[in-house]
């Protein structure tokens, strides 16, 4: 876990072959340098998929708008847990949910990202299904 100060925590588990980014507390301004190694730390950690879970974010400023940008453009399977108007309402003024995938909770974002990751296009998801009689 990594921590800013006594307002912002961050934390990165793994979950369901995804890396699960976890804020806790307030993103403001002061925020930034903190922000900018976390994002650092968890590129150099090569995830190939990231849920970034604001479920326990009390603030969202301009700086947790950046690293969400700067996240989805970096790792191509990407997902947001957002559910709370705290949160969500930042990302839609700036338009972001129409580039971002926003999901009311961990489990929902995970199974998102575990139908894409298992969806590829050189093998759909029922050519895994046995044949009948087979």
């Amino acid at each position: 876990m990594w921590s800013s100060n006594e307002l912002l925590t961050a934390s990165l588990t793994e979950r369901d072959d995804a890396g699960v980014l976890t804020f806790v507390g307030f993103i403001d301004a002061a925020s930034g340098n903190f922000l900018d190694a976390v994002v650092k730390n968890v590129l150099n950690h090569q995830v190939t998929a990231l849920v970034v879970d604001l479920s326990a974010v009390k603030f969202l400023g301009s700086p947790a708008l950046r690293v969400l940008v700067t996240l989805h453009e970096s790792i191509s399977k990407f997902a947001v847990v957002a559910d709370d108007p705290v949160v969500v309402r930042p990302i839609q003024i700036t338009g972001l949910d129409k580039l971002l995938r926003l999901y009311p909770s961990l489990d929902e974002a995970l199974a998102a990202l575990s139908i894409r990751i298992s969806c590829r296009p050189d093998r759909p998801a029922d050519s895994a299904a046995p044949e009948p009689g087979s």
